[in-house]
């Protein structure tokens, strides 16, 4: 059933009924009736209909045919004309609008029906016309072929713009013309231009109709030149189309054709890269002769001269950098033994190769110009490629190709020249790697070979031996061929199965479980049961992804040095009992000396207080000097005794939470009196410090002693400076003097025992030469340092630091009985 939309323009109200139900009734949708050609338009574009029933003759000032021309024009919608005359310049008007019928009043239903429904069919058919032709141009400008349509007589009906561009020619200006005019070809079989596409067409036809072959679907297909409208030749690949009607005539033609340029520049690219891959395999080929690297590269050469697409004269060289930087040395050549004097070596920078070398670019020159600066008799007019061989971004050599003379430089030759020329250097690098890996070889087999020690290089995989030295050779006593590829652990113990830790000690398993070098000590007996101390040790072999696959296994006799160490161990035994022994001696006569001084020195002192009765001023000065003296002899048998103690490790340290500033305060205040006897000032200067652990008592020692040095050693007037600081780490007291200072000769001298730095100054300076070394101990065992700094003639500042937080550990000397031990 129909259900077309149908708009009715009609001005008589019952007609335009009439006709509404009539349609109605046909099974038509009516979708309004309007009386003008305004309301005519206005509804068509607003509702757009699948047909229009229009009267010609319409109240208003616009009549049918004029709104069915604006219809028309705009919307492109289907138009029966209703009419009661048949004028005829009504109807001329009305043809220009392009209806698609005509109904004259009264009508009959079936005329109606017919009328409508031509109108219908004959619009779905434009419809389809157009967008048949509107996607075939869309398709022709689309297309990446050149396609032309041509007449039955060759003339040119349409042209793409594939076409137009490839031709030179616009459509505007090709059309009608013939396509021999616009389509210029040669045909480079047959050498000459050739006929029309369309008469080679026909041609072919007429051969295939006569062997009855022929379709409608036949066509011919070739490869030409195209001679574009600007002369410019153009490869193509055609193909030409008959247009045939249902009789079998020719109607036109269609010839399409693309630019197939880049399509052979490809595939000459591929033959020339087909080429170059043979050269460079063959190349490749002679560098794995085993023959040496002159006879390499002269083959090389060979070659390179008669690469059939470059022009070259049959003659070049290449130089090599060898012996001396920056200089290159002729190392083959092909017909240019003249050169072999004058240019056997170039520095770099000197004339084309020089230069080449020095910039590392290509030389090129067509002729021998300025650029050659070594010219000789008789040389031959000729071009230059000049090529440098780069290997890791250095230049180690180049290749001086001879050119006929005059010839262009071609920058594609070029690139193939390098491509060349990096595979010359990588085989130049690689056979001076090889010379230097066999020299390395034979240099590293005559070290290991002067070895003493058994060296064997072992795979971890299966535990075969690879290599051994001459010394691992003698202490197995085999033959090369016997150790090579045997198991290691039958020549080194004569095992049948690997060593199996903890059973055995085994360095290699150890290197293996580690990773790292590992040193274990084997104890064999000799035939005769004697001792034999063996030293293995074995090293890691990485590959680059840093996986084990070889150790290098070496074994070291060492029983002579062990029979040493056995017989150091027994002499330190010895000496540390001498040592204990001389402590013991040294506190036993220290007490026994002092215990007669103590009564010396009640008595003298009661002399002195007048005990026993006046005494003379000549006396009192005898006294006097007897009491001093006792009173240094008791310091010095104090400080011998600290230093024994201090030397042997059995002096005791108390350590316990202490103040610093309580100490270091108590020992100022202690010295005062004693600065004040020679008429000096003590200055303190000290930060708030937090409790230490420390020996209170020793800590006192060493700062009172220094103290006392720098009194000692300062002229009257002068001044002593105490600083107490500390930061995150240590404690700091520094203790400064304006006294006599210390040559920076002597300084190295000040902790050493029973050292005075200038015997000038024995007689004025009395002491023993043992109260910094004291003071040097009792620091170190604190965990701290002690030094010095002074200027000879202006003073010293001593200073130590100790760490807020130290544990010391008590030495204790053992006594050591030595046995005799009988195997």
């Amino acid at each position: 059933m129909p259900n077309e939309r149908i708009l009715v323009v009609e001005d008589e109200r019952i007609t335009a009924e009439d006709i509404r139900r009539r349609l109605l009734k046909m099974g038509y949708s009516v979708i309004s009736t309007v009386d003008t050609g305004e309301k005519a338009i206005k509804e068509a574009s607003d509702q757009k209909p699948d047909l229009i029933l229009m009267d010609i003759i319409l109240k208003g000032k616009m009549d049918g045919i004029e709104a069915a021309g604006q219809i028309h024009s705009r919307l492109n919608i289907p138009i029966v004309f209703l009419t009661a005359f048949t004028d005829e310049k009504i109807l001329e008007r009305a043809k220009a609008t392009s209806p698609f019928g005509y109904i004259v009043k009264p009508f009959q239903d079936r005329d109606l029906h017919i009328t409508i429904e031509i109108a219908l069919y004959k619009s779905k058919i434009d419809k389809e016309l157009r967008e048949s032709k509107e996607l075939f141009h869309t398709t022709l400008k689309s297309i990446g072929d050149a396609v032309i349509v041509m007449d039955q007589n060759s003339n040119i009906v349409f042209m793409n713009q594939v076409s137009q561009r490839l031709t030179g020619w616009d459509l505007k200006d090709a059309s009608g013309k013939p396509i021999q005019e616009i389509y210029k070809i040669f045909n480079e079989v047959i050498g000459d231009r050739s006929e029309s596409p369309l008469i080679r067409a026909m041609n072919t036809r007429i051969i295939l109709e006569t062997a009855n072959q022929f379709t409608s679907d036949q066509a011919t297909i070739d490869q030409s030149t195209l001679i574009n409208k600007y002369g410019t030749m153009v490869p193509v690949e055609e193909r030409c189309d008959m247009i045939i009607d249902d009789h079998g005539d020719v109607m036109g033609s269609v010839l399409v054709f693309s630019d197939i340029s880049e399509r052979i520049q490809i595939k000459k690219e591929q033959q020339e890269r087909a080429q170059t891959q043979a050269f460079i395999n063959k190349i490749l080929q002679i560098s794995l002769n085993d023959i040496s690297l002159k006879e390499i590269l002269e083959q090389i050469l060979d070659h390179l001269i008669t690469i059939p697409w470059i022009e070259f004269s049959l003659k070049g060289g290449i130089w090599v950098v060898e012996d001396e930087p920056d200089v290159l040395v002729l190392a083959a050549q092909r017909r240019l033994h003249n050169l072999q004097t004058i240019c056997g070596r170039i520095p770099f920078g000197k004339c084309v190769c020089g230069r080449c070398a020095s910039t590392g670019e290509i030389q090129y020159t067509d002729h021998v110009d300025e650029k050659h600066e070594v010219k000789y008799k008789n040389m031959s007019p000729h071009g230059n490629y000049c090529i440098p061989l780069v290997s890791s971004g250095k230049v180690i050599g180049i290749i001086n190709l001879y050119l006929k003379e005059g010839r262009l430089r071609n920058l594609k030759e070029e690139e193939l020249l390098k491509t060349i020329a990096n595979v010359v250097a990588g085989i130049i690098q690689r056979k001076k790697t090889e010379t230097e890996l066999k020299r390395s070889n034979d240099f590293m087999s005559t070290v290991l070979n002067s070895i003493n020690d058994a060296i064997c290089i072992i795979d971890v995989q299966d535990q075969k031996i690879l290599g051994f030295n001459s010394a691992f050779q003698k202490e197995s006593g085999l033959e090369e061929k016997k150790i090579i590829g045997e198991h290691c652990y039958k020549i080194t113990h004569n095992n049948t199965q690997a060593c199996k830790p903890p059973d055995c000690v085994c360095a290699l398993s150890e290197t293996l479980r580690t990773g790292k070098h590992a040193v274990v000590e084997h104890l064999h007996y000799g035939a005769d049961g004697k001792k034999i101390y063996l030293e293995v040790s074995t090293s890691p072999v990485r590959n680059e992804t840093g996986r084990i696959i070889k150790v290098v296994h070496s074994t070291r006799n060492t029983t002579e040095r062990k029979l040493v160490e056995e017989h150091l161990k027994q002499v330190n035994i010895e000496l540390k009992r001498a040592d204990e022994l001389k402590t013991q001696f040294l506190s036993v006569i220290s007490h026994e000396l002092r215990t007669p001084l103590t009564p010396m020195n009640a008595q003298l002192q009661m002399m002195l207080a007048g005990y026993f009765g006046e005494i003379t001023e000549k006396q009192r000065k005898s006294l006097d000097m007897t009491l001093k003296n006792t009173g240094r002899l008791d310091r010095l048998i104090g400080d011998v005794l600290d230093i024994s103690k201090l030397e042997s490790g059995v002096m005791k340290f108390n350590m316990l939470p202490a103040s610093m500033n309580e100490i270091v305060e108590n020992a100022v205040e202690t010295m005062k009196i004693q600065a004040l006897n020679k008429n000096m000032k003590i200055t303190l200067k000290e930060d708030k410090i937090p409790l230490i652990t420390i020996d209170k008592d020793r800590i006192t020692q060493a700062i009172l002693n220094l103290i006392h040095n720098a009194i000692k050693f300062t002229d009257a007037g002068g001044v002593i400076e105490v600083e107490l600081s500390c930061d995150v780490q240590n404690v700091m007291v520094k203790v400064k003097d304006t006294g006599i200072g210390i040559r920076t000769e002597d300084i190295n001298k000040l902790f050493k025992p029973f050292q005075q730095l200038d015997s000038s100054y024995g007689r004025k300076y009395e002491g023993s030469g043992l109260g910094l070394v004291i003071c040097n101990r009792i620091i170190m065992k604190h965990g701290g340092k002690i030094w010095v700094e002074s200027e000879f003639g202006k003073g010293s500042t001593f200073i130590f630091s100790i760490p807020l937080i130290h544990e010391v550990k008590e030495e204790k000397v053992e006594s050591i009985m030595l046995e005799d031990k009988k195997e």
